[in-house]
């Protein structure tokens, strides 16, 4: 109605369906390179998919880049302390780089953390990573995060073990001393304070303290 006084116009409306799902969007960039940064994560992703049978949450993306980082991996990705943990805004943009050639389902970020699909590494790509992985030099470094994370294969437990770090690292000159990191914790918002327990903190300081990554 709104349009009908109008000559030669045409009108389509849309329904608010949302965006396509990841997988389904368009992409028409090139096909990128596969540097030492882009493929030992890609390498990460990849071997982690392996070890839980599903791709990866957001979260678990960040997180394992994060710890990627930590074991030595030179990433350089600038993470500061986020919602969630430690967070890499330019993680973010090599993954939309990779996405619909290397990665699936990283999509437009339109959704919400909890809500978002999963980040997949496509099988038919997989030997190309590894392959670029070993000729960087970067496989010691995957396979150590792989070590690294077993056990707290989950977005709950691979945020649990960044967390622990970051606060070791960064509030308590890397001393592990678990009161204080606990109180850290409690005190880095509302959300973790809820799902951290002293348990599960004191499991990850110990997990952290036999890579050297703290002293407890």
């Amino acid at each position: 109605k709104a349009f009908a006084p109008l000559e030669g116009v045409d009108v389509t409306i849309y329904g608010p369906v949302g965006a396509p799902a990841a997988a389904e969007m368009p992409n028409a960039t090139s096909r990128p390179d596969l540097t030492r940064v882009r493929a030992a994560i890609l390498a990460t992703l990849s071997g982690y998919s392996g070890l839980v049978g599903r791709g990866a949450t957001p979260i678990e993306v960040q997180k394992l880049s994060y710890l990627l980082e930590r074991v030595g991996e030179p990433l350089n990705l600038g993470f500061e302390k986020g919602v969630y943990g430690p967070y890499s805004k330019t993680l973010e943009h090599v993954l939309g780089r990779l996405d619909g050639h290397f990665l699936a389902g990283f999509g437009d970020r339109s959704q919400r953390v909890e809500e978002a699909e999963r980040i997949v590494v496509p099988e038919n790509v997989v030997a190309e990573i590894d392959a670029a992985a070993e000729r960087h030099g970067a496989t010691l470094h995957v396979d150590l995060v792989l070590e690294l994370v077993e056990g707290f294969n989950s977005a709950y437990g691979t945020e649990l073990l960044a967390t622990v770090d970051w606060v070791v690292s960064h509030e308590t000159e890397g001393e592990g001393d678990p009161e204080r990191v606990f109180s850290a914790i409690q005190a880095w918002n509302h959300r973790k304070a809820r799902i951290f327990t002293e348990r599960h903190i004191d499991a990850a300081l110990t997990r952290l303290a036999s890579y050297e990554f703290v002293t407890v």
